[in-house]
């Protein structure tokens, strides 16, 4: 089977890319084109910057490509790539994370910077992902969301929240129509993700992640392997599981 894995640079997309490849899926990864750099070739296994256990190099399964979701020429180019392709899974793993800086007033550029990411990109590669899934009366959609969603956000984080929960309605929306064309739509929540996630989230601060873990009941954050294993369950080609909501947050 084939799967498609946006936001493949990031902390858990990198995960998933060589957990899947471990286990013989062919993984197709997308990684955020900033520039519109089209120069990228998609074969060149030597331009990603995955930086776990790496087993994507030189593999037959693994392809690369550099897209930006909000690009037009990108997006032409990307339903080119979907049209050549037998896509099974889509797993949307790219996100934009707020700057946690506790500013009480946004700037219109920052809440244009969460939204054009989070819902625009993200509605814009699950159009074209359903098209193809609708011609071939057969795939399945799964979004990484936030346990934001859960018990709302913060004033720090207000917008990345309101973004997640809008793809979630969205996917919601299209479950029983979807579902003439067997496409199964499911989202899984994160809560605190262990590991160097939070790292990259501006205005880190190792006591406040560290307090944050002790306000969980089990003292534990969610793990990458956590993930991996709720998606396992999903592919689970005798369950036939559509519009599941599975919260990883470890009691948050």
């Amino acid at each position: 089977m084939r799967i498609l894995i946006s936001g493949a640079g990031g902390y858990l997309g990198q995960y998933l890319t060589n957990r899947f490849l471990t286990d013989g899926y062919m993984v197709d990864a997308v990684f955020n084109n900033n520039n519109n750099n089209n120069n990228n070739n998609n074969n060149n296994n030597t331009n990603h910057n995955i930086n776990t256990i790496d087993l994507t190099i030189n593999n037959k399964n693994f392809t690369q490509h550099f897209i930006d979701f909000t690009n037009e020429k990108d997006l032409i180019k990307f339903e080119s790539i979907i049209k050549n392709k037998t896509i099974d899974i889509y797993i949307c793993a790219h996100s934009k994370q707020p700057n946690y800086s506790h500013e009480l007033d946004w700037t219109t550029r920052q809440i244009y910077d969460i939204f054009n990411i989070n819902i625009i990109s993200i509605i814009n590669s699950i159009n074209i992902i359903l098209k193809s899934f609708v011609a071939k009366e057969y795939g399945q959609i799964i979004f990484i969301s936030s346990n934001t969603v859960t018990w709302g956000g913060g004033e720090s984080n207000k917008y990345y929240y309101l973004s997640k929960k809008t793809i979630e309605e969205y996917l919601l929306s299209l479950i029983y129509k979807m579902s003439f064309s067997n496409i199964k739509i499911n989202i899984i929540r994160l809560g605190l993700l262990g590991g160097g996630a939070a790292k990259n989230v501006n205005g880190y601060n190792l006591d406040n992640y560290n307090k944050r873990i002790d306000k969980i009941p089990n003292k534990k954050p969610v793990s990458l392997e956590d993930v991996y294993k709720a998606i396992d369950y999903l592919l689970n080609n005798n369950l036939n599981l559509t519009g599941q909501v599975i919260r990883l947050a470890n009691g948050e």
